[in-house]
């Protein structure tokens, strides 16, 4: 597939002719990635099963020989056909799992130098840094840009990213002008923080807008209360791309009057990369060309029925730095057996189940993004997962699930650090527990505001 840029200024044609300049310096690993990319989406089953299976095959052999933990678990011999049967015969891997073994995960034939440093994003529990290599890493950046291709977002589209950036460092101003990116932190908001928001949204020239659907829906109603009287929105955007959590009908309407433009969703993993996204038909396509999924039953459900919710598992076919084989994603899915009428092949997921996070607030009335509450504890190895609930304006309560050194001291560590975030007011109670109950969904939710489920409960 030849790459064909459509961004709109002069400025976009040239970071995108930059980019795809260093790219053939380098050998041209993203346009290999890209054409993959587009290629998987449109093969016939027979001919994804056989391609996938000889990406699979040389990934098994690179974990036998590189990860301890594979090591003894993949057969030193087998068929590149039977690499399917192999990946069968291994465990399913939760986080917990994975970080607390993190060293045998990680291949020996790529040092800490050598590889590009991430964190998942914690939402059901403790996150945990993850390798990912060069190679696997430029293929994250053409997912997103094949697939947010549908929604008129490619390499140089300048476009503006509402994220919480606590406590990470900023990006460097480099790199955030090679994406032609404006980012914005969404880590702590208030009505002030959201018209600021929106102003830098007005004056950034941005053509595509990406963000949280809760912090969208902020932004949307804020719009929405400014427009009252003066007729319908300018339109100066071109799509909207919601990312980290499921997006309504409801939602989706409400964005799409506010912003004057389509919206698509896209779901994603930080140590996975693009997961499905959302094509011009407004329907989600899996993410064939680079990952493998599993959709087995959850908890106690043994329903067989086509479209009945499964549980996501996942292995990554490219990422040898640290091998993911049917990792446990902790989300719950279903995936439509009609085919799309865009004309690719792959799978179509209907829904996403249990990734909805609560939003709590602070006592003085701010939004608080969950994601930080969970980078809160980044570094706590004294626990091994946690759940922060809001019960009143400025009472929370935290179960936590203990690990080797936990005492007093680690209370008062974190009713410490939830207080210095959430303010001087907040009433901090740290309650430990020996495991954390999922909803009905089969998810583990890392934040509840039980203040608005409750109200929810007696709305119904």
């Amino acid at each position: 597939m030849s790459f064909h840029h459509t961004a709109g200024t002069s400025g976009e044609r040239a970071r995108a002719l930059a980019f795809m300049a260093i790219d053939t310096l380098r050998g041209g690993p993203f346009r290999r990635a890209l054409r993959e990319l587009k290629r998987a989406q449109h093969m016939t089953k027979r001919q994804l099963h056989a391609w996938q299976s000889q990406q699979l095959f040389r990934l098994l052999c690179h974990a036998r020989q590189t990860t301890a933990f594979y090591r003894d678990l993949i057969p030193s011999r087998f068929d590149p056909m039977e690499s399917r049967e192999v990946l069968s015969s291994l465990p399913i891997l939760s986080k917990h799992q994975i970080e607390s073994r993190l060293e045998d995960f990680r291949s020996a034939r790529y040092t800490d130098t050598q590889c590009w440093m991430g964190t998942t994003s914690g939402t059901t529990g403790l996150s945990f840094g993850f390798r990912m290599d060069e190679r696997r890493r430029l293929r994250v950046l053409a997912e997103l840009t094949y697939f947010g291709g549908w929604a008129g977002f490619t390499i140089g589209t300048r476009h503006v990213f509402l994220r919480p950036t606590f406590p990470d460092p900023p990006k460097h101003p480099v790199r955030l002008w090679t994406r032609n990116q404006v980012l914005v932190d969404t880590t702590r908001l208030d009505d002030a923080q959201v018209s600021r928001i929106a102003h830098r949204l007005d004056t950034s020239g941005a053509r595509v807008l990406i963000g949280y659907p809760w912090v969208l829906e902020l932004l949307a109603e804020h719009q929405a209360r400014c427009r009252e009287g003066n007729g319908s929105p300018r339109g100066r955007l071109h799509s909207v791309i919601t990312v980290g959590g499921p997006l309504s009908a409801v939602d989706r309407q409400l964005l799409e009057d506010a912003f004057g433009c389509s919206v698509f969703e896209r779901y994603s993993a930080s140590e996975m990369g693009t997961i499905a996204g959302e094509c011009e038909k407004h329907r989600m396509h899996l993410n064939v060309g680079s990952l493998i999924a599993e959709l087995l039953p959850y908890e106690s459900e043994t329903s067989s029925a086509r479209g009945a919710p499964r549980r996501l598992v996942l292995t990554d076919l490219f990422n040898c730095a640290m091998p993911f084989l049917r990792y446990d994603i902790e989300d719950v899915v279903a995936v439509d057996s009609a085919r799309c009428s865009c004309g690719r092949s792959s799978p179509v997921v209907r829904a996403v189940y249990g990734r909805t996070l609560d939003q709590i607030t602070s006592p003085d009335g701010r939004w608080i993004d969950p994601v930080s509450c969970g980078n809160l504890l980044r570094n706590l190895p004294e626990i091994t997962h946690f759940q922060v609930s809001q019960t009143d304006r400025d009472r929370y309560v935290l179960r936590v699930v203990p690990s080797t050194g936990f005492g007093p001291d680690t209370v008062d560590e974190i009713a410490t650090r939830y207080r210095a975030f959430l303010g001087p007011e907040a009433q901090i109670d740290v309650r430990p527990v020996d495991a954390i109950p999922p909803l009905p969904s089969g998810k583990r939710p890392q934040v509840l505001n039980r203040v608005r489920r409750d109200a929810a409960s007696v709305d119904r």
